[in-house]
């Protein structure tokens, strides 16, 4: 025992060690928790829409949708149809003002099964404005998904990707406030995909 610790009381020495683990806990851990994630705020952080975006974004708006909640099913009502167990939803806006602004949407669909899964995938996949010649995985995505595809472009009013993983599908798009934010938001999405793909449990 030093001189120091022998002046404090036992339950004053010992309140400032607990004191201290909580500091650190709070105010040192600067990185994502350790670990995958359903969480599209976690997917995808404010930071990191920020910088694909290049340009500032408000805080997260995020909304969770259950097959199983009577209230939820006026806004997933389709999708239950289709197999879905939940959506989880996160939204960056823009801090565009009196006009329409930019935002970033990152959306998981939970399946009940990967054919449902499957299912979802190709019908969000096979409209034209999808990019056919890249095949069915982007390249960056190799190996870290079953399938994965990319919409839009430049002049696109809005662009992004879908990835399907076993039963999960994820969405990414950056919409446009105006029409002359388009060529500039076109591929934002893919700044933050790989890294959301590997976050995704």
């Amino acid at each position: 025992m030093t001189p120091c610790d022998a002046k404090l009381p036992d339950t004053l020495r010992y309140g400032l060690a607990i004191l201290s683990i909580l500091l650190c806990l709070s105010g040192c851990r600067t990185s994502l928790p350790v670990g995958e994630t359903y969480e599209p705020c976690v997917l995808v952080t404010k930071e990191e829409a920020s910088a694909a975006m290049n340009e500032p974004v408000r805080d997260a708006v995020a909304h969770d949708f259950y097959a199983n909640v009577a209230r939820d099913k006026n806004e997933i009502g389709s999708l239950v149809e289709k197999g879905v167990s939940w959506v989880k939803r996160c939204v960056y806006n823009g801090l565009q003002e009196n006009t329409t602004g930019d935002f970033m949407e990152i959306a998981v669909y939970q399946f009940e099964n990967q054919k449902q899964a499957m299912s979802f995938y190709e019908d969000q996949t096979k409209g034209p404005a999808v990019r056919k010649d890249l095949g069915e995985n982007l390249p960056a995505l190799k190996g870290l998904c079953d399938r994965s595809a990319q919409f839009g472009g430049p002049l696109s009013s809005s662009s992004g990707d879908y990835v399907l993983k076993g039963d999960l599908v994820l969405y990414i798009g950056v919409v446009p406030g105006l029409p002359s934010h388009s060529e500039a938001l076109w591929g934002a999405a893919e700044h933050v995909l790989k890294q959301a793909v590997v976050r995704l449990k």
